[in-house]
């Protein structure tokens, strides 16, 4: 967990500025939360993930390059402690800072609507702002397809570096082909809510558009003027 004393975010632009206790500074174009609920034999977990913010100015042809993703922090929550659960994680959203929060997909009459409810009436009861309500994530349903996610970001590519403490580099490491055939969504709580989260990154939280595109003049075509 990176320990942050103050989260601002740029009215203007979007961008989080998070300052650690070590005095530096983290520019975020993006934070998104994920998160899992219980079950009676699986704890609750949350985690919330930001994408570091790069230069959006770009020449025509070139890639903007990816920023890094942070795992900026994680908690396990026993599944009877709803209360617990909701104070954790509003007080992580408003420390940090919190764009969006990805959860499981919500039908009518589900376990998981009545969670959010549930977060819901604790947020209004304490007053709180800052704490967004979860909603679906993209392909909430698709365990396989999340899991391809989490996978291509941590083990893949190394985008998002998880401590070697963080549940969801336990879970990952310990799952094995057999596991995806028995709900592994209640049993991998951590990678579930980090799915989630990532999913959610992959459609909503790569770049803010317009980009700012810079086109060279074409007497500079080939690296020499025109004319001289």
């Amino acid at each position: 967990m990176i320990n942050i004393i103050e989260s601002k975010r740029n009215e203007k632009n979007g961008i989080w500025t998070l300052k650690t206790a070590e005095d530096e500074k983290l520019h975020l174009s993006h934070i998104f939360a994920g998160i899992s609920w219980p079950i009676a034999a699986t704890p609750a977990y949350f985690c919330l993930i930001g994408c570091e913010h790069r230069d959006e100015t770009r020449f025509e042809g070139k890639e903007t390059p990816e920023g890094r993703l942070i795992l900026l922090t994680e908690a396990e929550v026993p599944p009877i402690d709803l209360t617990g659960l909701c104070r954790l994680f509003s007080d992580a959203t408003i420390t940090y800072g919190c764009d969006r929060t990805f959860g499981p997909s919500m039908p009518d009459g589900s376990d998981a609507q009545d969670f959010c409810k549930f977060l819901r009436a604790y947020v209004w009861e304490h007053k709180l702002s800052g704490v967004p309500m979860p909603e679906p994530a993209p392909s909430a349903d698709n365990f396989l397809l999340g899991l391809g996610v989490v996978r291509k970001h941590t083990i893949e590519n190394g985008r998002l570096t998880l401590p070697d403490d963080s549940p969801i580099r336990a879970q990952l490491k310990g799952l094995t082909v057999q596991d995806l055939e028995d709900r592994p969504d209640q049993r991998f709580h951590a990678v579930n809510a980090a799915r989630f989260a990532l999913c959610g990154m992959d459609k909503h939280g790569y770049y803010r558009k317009p980009f700012k595109l810079v086109r060279r003049p074409a007497r500079h075509i080939g690296g020499n003027p025109v004319g001289h």
